[in-house]
């Protein structure tokens, strides 16, 4: 048993522990005379003990406990027997303490780093400072924006040369364009053909919930590019630190882009220090990030055309095992819209498609699946029957025989009844560039595509059974036909006026426009009707040849037409979108 002087209890502790074990009124009694600021310690004491021996909480010991003066030497029930001394037991306790100190020390130096990275007060980096192993050879399809900072690289490598004659280079460069087109890749050529420093950060470091923390960032970023000069600082999606100060979204970054302005001004061209900003958002930036004397330039990266697409291809398919029979051209015809990043990105989709089908190199197949995975999703295995099977057959063909029918565009590229993405099939088509000026006959004779799958279906089954891709169709083609009656493209029907950034329009106007798109829709389906009727059992036909095949390449249909039309070549000759 442990042995413990009844007067070493504190009154407090003892209470509870015979409320805990008696529930007596006693027990409230004592507590009440323990409240009374006249009531002696020692006399409580006493007659705590006096209830433990009464309630045989106590065993009694001669001579001992009669009076607050005599404390009796007692144990409370359910503690713990005191065991005799010994070195194990002595040096145990001690080992014990030594472990918790040691567990307690790393605990302690665990919160304290946590504490450190997330205190404002912290030095923390936002940047990160290396030398890039990219240059001009690894950007492909964006010449005239490469030409253009070759300036930037000439003056990092001999600034002297420029400040000779008392030229100004720009401070700083900013890069716009849709997301995948190739702005970091930009910043990256530039430092690696200088060879110089590359501090790398993005307007996200510098949001901080501490105030004043991203603004100590930016100082310390243009603190350390100073003394790393000549060096190139590239801020990615700038837009999320300098967004306009005049819209509210933006107003927790005002501090930090006050800061960024001051450090724009602060620094001159002898400091041999260039920022270079990327964003895909370049209306929302603040107007003093671009005035003269901060970004001094503003750069458009473009979406690559059919010859840097061709490039962009070579670039990635040259560091993968391929192919050499792959065409490179009909690749790039088939791709307008894309990005560099898209194109290296159906590369490697390519090559894994062909490590899954154990094969050693990447083929034109792989390919192929690689950019339909990209423009429609991913294949659906959905189960269809026959009946399915030819009616999905006949809607795709009513697409393709509306484009092969149709002059001036776009060309077939594959059709396929496979589903993917949300379509149960799809027509496949080698795009027009978007250089190329839409005029009013293109638009019309895409309105006539999305057409063709509909008036197919009612040719075969009637009005009463066309299936649901019909009205994804019919979405595709109102959208369209709205937009270029916004534009003012049919300006027989709405006048000349665009109003496709005008938010409030007068109700007389909507309801032209409502009339306008209803009759131009009307006209594509009779055109569309027309263009097809002719060709009923070419579509029930070619249908079968489908169902059969799954999938049809341009090649394979004008092999299939060549043949079908063998004692009539002139009818061939119709087919114009191949």
């Amino acid at each position: 048993m442990l042995r413990i002087p009844f007067r070493l209890f504190s009154t407090a502790s003892l209470l509870r522990k015979l409320n805990r074990e008696l529930k007596y009124p006693e027990v409230i009694h004592l507590a009440r005379y323990a409240e009374d600021p006249k009531t002696a310690q020692p006399e409580l004491q006493h007659a705590a003990t006096q209830l433990a021996l009464e309630k045989g909480l106590a065993p009694p010991v001669q001579s001992r406990g009669d009076s607050p003066t005599n404390p009796l030497y007692i144990h409370l029930l359910g503690e713990e027997p005191q065991q005799p001394f010994s070195f194990a037991n002595f040096f145990g306790k001690a080992l014990s303490k030594v472990v918790n100190a040691v567990l307690l020390g790393f605990l302690a130096t665990f919160v304290y780093r946590q504490l450190q990275v997330t205190s404002p007060n912290t030095e923390s980096k936002s940047h990160q400072l290396g030398v890039s192993e990219k240059n001009f050879k690894d950007v492909r399809g964006i010449d005239e924006c490469r030409n253009e900072l070759e300036e930037l690289v000439e003056y990092l490598k001999n600034p002297e040369k420029f400040h000779s004659v008392g030229a100004k280079v720009p401070k700083g460069v900013l890069l716009t364009g849709e997301p995948g087109t190739g702005k970091t890749l930009l910043a990256k050529a530039i430092a690696g053909e200088a060879g110089v420093q590359f501090f790398f950060s993005s307007g996200s470091d510098f949001e901080e919930v501490f105030v004043g923390l991203g603004s100590k960032r930016i100082r310390q970023l243009f603190a350390d590019a100073k003394k790393s000069a000549p060096c190139l600082i590239f801020i990615d999606e700038i837009d999320a630190l300098g967004g306009s100060r005049k819209n509210e979204k933006f107003a927790y970054s005002r501090q930090s882009l006050n800061q960024l302005l001051v450090e724009m001004d602060g620094f001159d061209q002898k400091d041999n220090v260039i920022v270079i900003a990327a964003t895909n958002q370049p209306r929302l930036l603040d107007n003093a990030l671009k005035r003269a004397g901060r970004f001094d330039k503003e750069i458009a990266v473009p979406v690559p055309d059919i010859k840097g697409r061709e490039d962009i291809f070579r670039l990635y398919l040259d560091r993968v095992y391929h192919d050499e029979s792959i065409d490179i051209t009909k690749l790039a015809k088939s791709t307008t819209g894309i990005t560099g990043a898209d194109i290296s990105n159906i590369v490697n989709t390519a090559v894994i498609h062909a490590v899954e089908l154990n094969k050693t190199v990447c083929s034109q197949e792989d390919i192929d699946f690689a950019i339909d995975r990209l423009s429609m999703g991913v294949e659906r295995r959905t189960v269809m029957n026959e009946v399915e099977k030819k009616s999905t057959a006949v809607h795709e063909l009513g697409h393709t025989l509306a484009a092969l029918l149709t002059a001036n565009t776009m060309k077939v590229r594959k059709v396929t009844i496979l589903s993917r993405g949300q379509a149960l099939g799809f027509t496949s088509f080698l795009g027009a560039e978007a250089t190329e000026p839409e005029t009013k006959e293109k638009v019309q004779a895409v309105l006539d595509i999305c057409m063709g799958g509909r008036v197919a279906e009612e040719m075969f089954y009637g009005t009463d059974h066309i299936n649901t891709g019909c009205t994804a169709d019919l979405r595709s083609a109102s959208k369209l036909a709205y937009d270029h009656l916004r534009g003012g493209m049919f300006q027989d029907l709405t006048g000349v006026a665009n109003t496709r950034d005008v938010k409030v329009i007068g109700g007389e106007y909507e309801n032209q426009l409502d009339s306008s798109a209803e009759q131009l829709l009307t006209a594509s389906y009779h055109r569309t009707a027309k263009k097809l009727q002719p060709y009923r059992q070419l579509i029930d036909a070619l249908s079968e040849e489908l169902v059969r095949k799954e999938t049809m390449t341009d090649v394979e249909l004008r092999e299939w037409l060549q043949r079908y039309y063998a004692h009539s070549p002139s009818t061939f000759q119709l087919f114009v979108g191949l």
